[in-house]
């Protein structure tokens, strides 16, 4: 049973994945508990033998440590069957000039981290994505964040009750 409701979500798409006959899950550390939300070790290899070398430069340029593990603690956050950068890559991968984890001067006094960018033309189209964040509870009780409340109704209204 998920811990959580972000977890449950990750499960969801990792057992729709299994439909697909993606089924290696379960990422595994040395003396850490199997992550049954993630892909296999070996499933994540082939995930990123699969990418493209200029991909995997602009991942790696990123703040986020998507493709790498953290401190042998975690898995890579992109091998997460909910990773919102896992979500975007697999939507946006195969659109000419598609370019990922993209730094933007926000001109107040920062720099946006966005998960994809893509100048086409005259148009210059910036994607932050999000697939669990909704999900997150706030502090412990597992509310819904009041900034994704339109969304959570949109999605009961559609689908039924959630």
């Amino acid at each position: 049973m998920p811990k959580n409701m972000a977890t449950a979500l990750d499960c969801a798409i990792r057992e729709f994945e299994v439909k697909d006959g993606n089924c290696e899950y379960g990422y595994q550390i040395p003396d850490k508990p199997i992550y049954d939300n993630y892909m296999s070790n070996k499933r994540w290899e082939l995930f990123l033998e699969e990418m493209p070398d200029e991909y995997k430069r602009q991942f790696n340029n990123g703040s986020g440590g998507e493709l790498k593990e953290k401190n042998g603690r975690t898995p890579p956050k992109m091998a997460s069957y909910g990773s919102s950068s896992r979500f975007i890559y697999e939507l946006s991968k195969g659109i000419v000039g598609f370019n990922f984890e993209v730094l933007l001067d926000t001109r107040v006094g920062g720099i946006a981290n966005l998960d994809g960018f893509l100048h086409n033309g005259s148009e210059y189209i910036y994607v932050e994505a999000k697939r669990r964040e909704i999900y997150y509870g706030t502090h412990k009780n597992n509310t819904i964040k009041s900034v994704y409340i339109p969304v959570y109704d949109k999605i009961k209204n559609t689908c039924g009750s959630v």
